[in-house]
């Protein structure tokens, strides 16, 4: 009777304490947000209970008009694999295959939502286009066909995941693109252009209906490119004129609140930045097909997006793996910026090697040398959506110029919630200091996060020999002895690297400080000192500046720790370097990264360093440990 009683007592503190949460996440969410959302589901169970099929427009005039659109294609990938796998009814996402045998099944059941999603982005037609572009076969052009018929015979009800807005808004831009790079080999199909053309039709009544005002961001960004895409692509019968002028009113609207001033996307993910501006680049070019005038907004919008992504891409050429991001889930910075700066005819002005784009919160530094930082100093994304944000508040990621990675953020490996997800978003996975075992942003589920971590001061400084980069936030204030995080990190001009972290409060906490490299680094103990890390022929020196508990962590399940995730669905360990010691309030520590055996560039006496910078006729001179 005693365990039942306290097995009930468990779950009553669990309900409750996921209440207290959800009260505290939807306390930034817009009113606007929490009506569009409750028409959004009473629209999604009228139509299931309804049995809602998707409405005849054959008596509607279409006469599409294609879209050419060719970049997408151009730089696609493994195309003539996935092309010819999707012959034979196999596909692909998310490092899992699926063979259908005969028909597809759209609503596969047995995987997961975001597979179930990419199969129903129909992106596969892109692949099956660029195949037949590069071979001139017509079975591609056949394939084609067929799946966009198949899709449109299989999903007449208006329901599940295959006609989620999202999902739809992806799809009919796909189809649209891809059928125009092969118009003309369906010139003898007036059959399927009609059926095509009518299916666009209804996807655009529905994008137009259920607009995911309660989401926004990238997903509202989504909806209206259908809108403009699909809007061209109907306009010579007058039927898409409606849709056009709709997304195009919405889109100078969103242009405004997506994209800050300084170039970043609002939702601090530089994959969703990436994304976004091929969606602009998207509509660029399908308004220039049919010589309608793009929006002055829209070319502004593209130029600081293409200048903010080339300022953040790393030397390899990558992007860094910031918030939700992974490697493959948009274009290459590369791409976008050659794409980018074709349409609008003109280079990116060249920007300084050390950059605080303020407005997002990212400080880029570059050395003499090329070694790239970067150093996270901004919100966890908009207040009314957090949902791609990670609890990552003061994380570092540090790269070498010849595109070696050093110090790495973890990427995503899902959005299914649990305890991967639960990991990859906390602060333990991130490349700061965690206090008392808490998240910095309470993060939670796959998309919430209840009280937000604040940015409270943040700057950049060129000093003598070195940049100085700074931030301090209050994401532990909530915790007992109100504890506030500064860090201070100053990139030498020899690529030596010094990070000191001061938390400022009252009593005695945990903290953890951890640093997670790439996988290719190897991570060995040198007595006394700290840790060697070599990656290829570089070798760097790790030392912590205070006494505590130090190890190294790789690929660990229980608890999670000392992994990373380049795509999703994929996993493989990395070594995490954990600094951990339980300590009263106020109190300073921090670490070393050196490229050089010789000596420090700065002066080092325990529990205190010496700066060589003249501030005032006086020499920097900081305490470390307690305060």
């Amino acid at each position: 009777m005693e365990c039942r009683h306290e097995h009930i007592t468990r779950r009553a503190s669990r309900a409750i304490a996921r209440m207290v949460l959800f009260a505290r996440t939807v306390r930034d969410v817009r009113a606007s947000q929490v009506g569009a959302r409750a028409l959004l589901v009473t629209k999604r169970h009228a139509r299931r209970l309804l049995r809602t099929a998707a409405p005849n427009a054959a008596t509607v005039n279409v006469q599409p008009l294609p879209i050419c659109i060719y970049e997408p294609l151009d730089v696609r990938g493994r195309f003539l694999e996935t092309a010819n796998n999707a012959t034979r009814g196999v596909f692909r996402f998310l490092e899992r295959e699926v063979r259908f045998d005969g028909r597809i099944d759209w609503r596969c059941t047995a995987e997961s939502q975001l597979w179930r999603f990419y199969l129903n982005y129909c992106a596969v037609t892109l692949d099956l286009a660029q195949a037949f572009r590069v071979t001139g076969d017509l079975r591609y052009v056949d394939a084609l066909r067929e799946h966009i018929e198949s899709w449109i015979r299989e999903n007449r009800l208006m329901i599940g995941d295959p006609w989620a807005p999202y999902t739809a808004s992806l799809r009919v831009v796909n189809w649209i693109i891809a059928c125009g790079a092969v118009w003309d080999s369906l010139a003898d199909s007036a059959s399927f252009v009609s059926t095509l053309a009518q299916s666009v039709h209804v996807h655009l009544t529905f994008i137009k209906r259920n607009l995911e005002y309660d989401v926004r961001c990238n997903h509202l960004l989504e909806n209206i490119k259908a809108l403009i895409v699909g809007g061209i692509f109907l306009q010579a019968g007058g039927s898409g004129a409606p849709y056009f002028q709709l997304g195009r009113k919405l889109l100078v609207d969103q242009l405004k609140e997506q994209v800050l001033p300084d170039g970043g996307h609002c939702e601090r993910s530089i994959m969703y930045h990436s994304v976004v501006l091929e969606d602009l680049l998207v509509i660029y070019e399908a308004c220039q097909c049919a010589d309608v005038v793009p929006p002055v907004e829209l070319s502004d919008g593209i130029l600081r997006m293409a200048q903010f992504l080339k300022g953040m891409t790393l030397p390899d050429g990558n992007i860094p793996l910031l918030n939700d991001s992974v490697e493959e889930g948009a274009l290459s910075p590369e791409a976008l910026i050659r794409w980018a700066m074709r349409v609008l005819g003109a280079e990116l002005p060249s920007s300084s090697r050390s950059v605080h784009y303020a407005d997002s919160g990212y400080v880029r530094v570059e050395t003499p040398t090329g070694d790239v930082l970067l150093f996270d100093v901004g919100e966890t994304g908009p207040k009314y959506q957090p949902g791609h944000g990670h609890a990552d508040t003061l994380s570092i990621i540090w790269a070498l110029s010849d595109g070696s990675p050093i110090l790495i953020d973890p990427g995503v490996y899902e959005y299914v919630a649990g305890p991967w997800r639960d990991y990859f978003r906390g602060t333990r996975a991130h490349n700061t200091v965690q206090v008392d075992e808490q998240n910095s942003t309470e993060v939670w589920a796959s998309f919430r996060a209840a009280r937000k971590a604040r940015i409270l001061t943040s700057g950049l400084e060129r000093l003598s020999t070195a940049v100085h980069v700074f931030g301090q936030h209050d994401g532990y204030a909530r915790l007992p002895g109100e504890p506030l995080h500064r860090r201070d990190i100053y990139l030498f001009d020899n690529s030596t690297l010094l990070v000191l972290d001061t938390l400022t409060g009252s009593g005695t906490h945990l903290l953890e400080s951890r640093q997670h490299f790439h996988p290719d680094c190897s991570v060995m103990p040198e007595a006394g000192i700290g840790y060697r890390i070599r990656n290829g022929h570089h070798s760097v020196r790790l030392r912590f500046l205070t006494p505590g508990d130090v190890s190294c962590f790789v690929g660990l399940t229980e608890p999670i720790l000392g992994w990373f995730a380049p795509r999703f669905g994929h996993r493989e360990p990395c070594p995490c370097v954990t600094w951990k010691g339980r300590v009263r309030l106020p109190y300073r520590t921090g670490f070393v990264l050196s490229m050089h055996d010789e000596s420090l560039p700065f002066g080092y006496d325990v529990g205190r360093i010496r700066l060589p910078f003249d501030r005032a006729g006086e020499l920097d001179n900081i305490r470390l440990g307690q305060l």
